[in-house]
């Protein structure tokens, strides 16, 4: 279920991709990178959808919530907020390639 609802989820934003940059006024860049950052969060959330079935739902209902939080507080305290600050401010890559990591 969790599996089809991040696809079922991940379509409709890709549906609204058009709408969504026709009702904001955005310069020509800042629509490209939204209209990017939309497309890649129609997949993520397909991970997501997993992810937050297993570490949220499944692992807390067999009384096991201290794996979730070292889940969650290692992967974004250990990789993504350091990966992001690199990314972003040292290497000074373009928006796009930072919403990607």
């Amino acid at each position: 279920m969790s599996v089809l609802s991040g696809v079922f989820t991940g379509v409709i934003i890709i549906l609204l991709i058009p709408g969504i940059l026709h009702f904001t006024s955005l310069s020509v860049t800042a629509s490209g990178y939204l209209k990017y950052v939309l497309f890649m969060s129609s997949y993520y959330v397909v991970g997501k959808s997993i992810n937050a079935m297993t570490i949220g739902e499944i692992f807390p209902a067999g009384g096991d919530t201290k794996f979730g939080l070292k889940c969650d507080t290692i992967t974004m305290w250990c990789f993504a907020v350091p990966l992001g600050c690199l990314v972003a401010f040292i290497l000074k890559l373009p928006i796009p390639i930072v919403y990607l990591h």
